[in-house]
């Protein structure tokens, strides 16, 4: 998964930076130093592209979707709380998506289209 984030293009931006620069260790905010780190940000760069992949083929499945059934369709729930985090992680990938023009998204609606 992803991490929250609203803003997914400068996410990816700032992994490909983080290549760019290649670190040797990183020390986080939190949690423990990240000693792989080329390793670790190739991971979340997967994980973003796996990310907008399985929201294309649920699109492709449903015609079309809101970020909630989408969620739900990707995950599963083991938490009260979890589907509306993961919505929302959902959402900014939506958005994301419509910038690229992969998609059309109605923002007020919350529905989600393949183009």
């Amino acid at each position: 998964m992803s991490p929250l984030t609203s803003d997914v293009a400068a996410y990816e931006r700032s992994l490909e930076k983080v290549l760019e620069l290649g670190p040797k260790l990183i020390a986080p905010s939190h949690g423990d130093p990240i000693e792989n780190p080329v390793e670790h940000v190739n991971r979340c760069m997967t994980n973003a592209q796996n990310m907008k992949r399985e929201i294309l083929k649920a699109l492709e499945k449903f015609e079309e979707a809101t970020h909630l059934g989408i969620a739900k369709d990707i995950f599963t729930f083991t938490d009260p709380s979890t589907p509306r985090t993961l919505s929302l992680i959902v959402w900014y990938f939506l958005k994301y998506l419509a910038e690229e023009g992969v998609i059309s998204l109605d923002e007020d609606a919350q529905i989600a289209r393949l183009k």
